[in-house]
């Protein structure tokens, strides 16, 4: 037998969190700022907040990250840009902040994930 969870959020606010969540999936590297997020859907940053945390299991910020550094994880395999250009991409002007981000998603430094990915590949 399935389970489906459905949401406990109000159909507008579900579409409004969901439009969010989309913008995010389909713009990773892109920095939009809680405000920018909150323009867009047209409400303020408390229920925003709340109703992202409510229907997705997550904060608005950690999604924005764990979908920035799948893009640079992917950028990582491909192997063609340097770690600093990616960092650089990925909107981190100090490649020790992208290192401390991904470290955060992945558990493991830039390096070590890029090595482990050309092993698997050869």
């Amino acid at each position: 037998m399935e389970t489906t969870i459905t949401s406990r959020l109000p159909f507008q606010l579900q579409l409004v969190v969901k439009s969010v969540k989309e913008h995010i999936d389909s713009h990773p590297l892109d920095w939009d700022s809680m405000d920018d997020f909150c323009s867009l859907a047209g409400i303020n940053r408390k229920t925003l907040q709340k109703a992202f945390k409510q229907e997705f299991g997550t904060r608005i910020s950690d999604h924005q990250l764990i979908r920035r550094m799948e893009a640079a994880a992917e950028m990582l395999r491909d192997g063609r840009l340097s770690q600093k250009q990616i960092a650089s991409k990925c909107g981190y002007h100090k490649p020790n902040n992208f290192s401390r981000a991904f470290k955060k998603v992945y558990k493991c430094a830039p390096t070590e994930w890029q090595n482990e990915c050309n092993v698997r590949m050869n």
